[in-house]
């Protein structure tokens, strides 16, 4: 405890240091021009969002060992059911607010009291409903005071987290995209010393959601100082006229992220209610590293989406060939990674979490993993149909894939008793395949399509090669399949002709960049 009062304060001030250092030694690139705003707010946001998913993925480590497949999946579910609240809550306004701000800088304060304001009113309206869904969930099935003690305190953690949301946005709004990622990263730092320390005092699950809350405080304050000593002053001036006016605007926005987390985690809310929380456990562990390698597509996109955006408005054909050897090295990547995965599973869980979530942690991610493949891909084509002005799809998109989700999670899960996490990973393999048919039909009139099933088929050889060697190794130290297993994969795709001398133009190519910018 003595420890936990002397590092507290140190912790909780990180993230206002992190951005105000960050600041103090670069305010200058306020002036710089627009390509190097633009570089910067690319690369640094890029950098630090890696370097808090490597944190994450090792906090998550230590909390697998410490909680326990129950513990576990009971903080899953709370997570979870505060993701529901605060997606809802939040009403798609961080996007209103950056757009809106950025064309009206002189009415930024305004535009930020409205935001907040019907922020706060949706979570007091929204906040009984969730309390009685609980209450009622309780009564019929008991969930344990832990589990509703800890979605309480994550729900009102949700009130400092909508505001620094919104704080936040102004930097966006104002090509200050740094500061916010650095404020980002003192957070990330903050949450591990402080979720370690009620972790190793033994407070749980209840624990580290009081973290989620104290840390989502700090980094207010810390936005708040920011916002005031590099943007403006923010006063206080609710309008509930301009709040009201926002709901039009905000809703369809809302409405896409709440459909795309129903879309993936619902079966968790399904498992709890059927399987119970150990269950939930075993699954949510699997979908641990499963998510951590979603960093790899989405950094890929994140980096070619200016390029195709320029080619959806210049030229079609262009376009297509871009968006084709994106979906080819995403193919490639993808199911190099599931075979891969899949051959050394059972090695991965019991490296990482331990021998209580064997074997049922394994089996998850053998089947998780085959949903990475067209996750990859899908993440791409999503972004393709917003470079041709198709956006609108994506929600009808993500509706259908969340309806055969919630539908078929409901047949399967109770079909497997004790096994319904083997459903749940069947069914969020499948709704990836149901999400790509609209996101291709969107497309089908407005590009030329890349060619799926051929960039599929030597890449699927090269994986069965990986799966066929290792999966008698599966047994073996990690240090030897992981490197043995892209030793294979490579020379599989080699002697399949899948990389050539496209490959190894576009690979001189990017030494050459480097080489010239260096």
């Amino acid at each position: 405890m003595q420890y936990l009062v002397l590092i507290a304060p140190i912790a909780l001030v990180t993230p206002y240091l992190a951005g105000r250092v960050w600041y103090a030694l670069f305010r200058d690139t306020m002036s710089a021009n627009a390509t190097q705003r633009i570089a910067k707010n690319s690369a640094l946001p890029l950098v630090a969002s890696l370097g808090n998913k490597i944190v994450d993925f090792g906090f998550a480590v230590v909390i697998l060992r410490l909680l326990g497949p129950e513990g576990i999946g009971k903080y899953t579910v709370a997570s979870v059911l505060a993701l529901y609240f605060e997606i809802v809550t939040g009403f798609g306004l961080d996007t209103l607010l950056t757009r809106e701000a950025a064309k009206r800088w002189d009415d930024a304060n305004r535009i930020l009291n409205a935001t907040v304001l019907l922020r706060l009113v949706l979570w007091l309206a929204v906040a009984p409903f969730l309390l009685a869904a609980l209450l009622i969930w309780n009564a019929i099935q008991p969930l344990g005071s832990d589990l509703i003690g800890a979605v309480a305190l994550l729900v009102l953690a949700t009130i400092p987290s909508h505001v620094s949301s919104a704080l936040s946005r102004l930097f966006s709004a104002s090509e200050r995209l740094d500061i916010p990622a650095l404020v980002t990263v003192g957070t990330t730092i903050c949450k591990v010393v402080l979720g370690l320390s009620a972790l190793f005092l033994g407070w749980g699950i209840v624990g580290l959601a009081g973290v989620a809350g104290i840390t989502n405080l700090a980094t207010l304050v810390a936005l708040y100082l920011l916002v005031r000593e590099i943007l403006f002053r923010p006063r206080l001036a609710p309008n509930w006229v301009a709040s009201r006016a926002l709901i039009g605007s905000s809703y369809p926005l809302m409405l896409n992220n709440l459909l795309a987390i129903v879309f993936f985690r619902f079966d968790v809310i399904l498992l709890q209610a059927l399987a119970g929380a150990t269950v939930v456990g075993w699954y949510g562990t699997a979908y641990k590293f499963v998510d951590a390698l979603l960093i790899l597509p989405s950094t890929f996109t994140f980096a070619v989406f200016p390029l195709l955006s320029r080619y959806a408005g210049s030229s079609r054909a262009a376009l297509a060939e871009a968006y084709d050897l994106g979906v080819r090295y995403l193919t490639i990547l993808g199911l190099g990674a599931a075979a891969g995965l899949f051959a050394v599973a059972p090695g991965v869980i019991n490296l990482f979490a331990d021998d209580r979530y064997l074997p049922h942690s394994a089996y998850a991610l053998q089947l998780l993993v085959w949903f990475l493949p067209l996750s990859f891909v899908n993440g791409l084509t999503q972004y393709v149909v917003i470079a041709v002005d198709r956006q609108r799809a994506i929600t009808s998109a993500f509706a259908l894939a969340a309806i055969f989700n919630l539908g078929a999670n409901v047949v399967l899960i109770p079909l497997l008793p004790g096994y319904g996490y083997l459903g749940a990973a069947l069914v969020t393999v499948l709704s990836e395949l149901v999400l790509f048919i609209p996101f291709v039909g969107a497309l089908r009139q407005e590009v030329a399509l890349p060619r799926f099933l051929r960039h599929a088929l030597r890449p699927a050889l090269a994986g069965a090669a990986v799966v066929a060697v290792l999966w008698p190794l599966r047994e073996a130290s990690l240090l030897l399949t992981i490197p043995l297993g892209g030793i294979i994969y490579l020379t599989a795709l080699f002697l399949l002709g899948e990389l050539g001398a496209t490959d190894r133009k576009i690979a001189r190519q990017l030494v050459g960049r480097k080489t010239e910018d260096g």
